[in-house]
């Protein structure tokens, strides 16, 4: 079967085998950088991070109140 793959920041060799590889299909998307701080500055000013983060990773912050301060 085909695999659709997010691009990602990697190395030119790592891109080149991507993109000639039969089964596998680079989707056309943007390059979205996500980092911890940016997830912490965004709980803390109540933005909606619950997309960003694996369910049970936002209920236990949601749950301890954490970087809401």
């Amino acid at each position: 079967y085909d695999v659709f793959v997010y691009p990602r920041m990697s190395t030119e060799a790592e891109n080149h085998a991507l993109k000639n590889h039969p089964k596998i299909h680079l989707i056309d998307a943007p390059v979205v950088e996500i980092s911890a701080t940016f997830i912490r500055e965004n709980i803390k000013n109540k933005k909606n991070v619950q997309p960003l983060l694996p369910s049970k990773v936002w209920e236990y912050i949601d749950h301890n109140n954490f970087y809401k301060k």
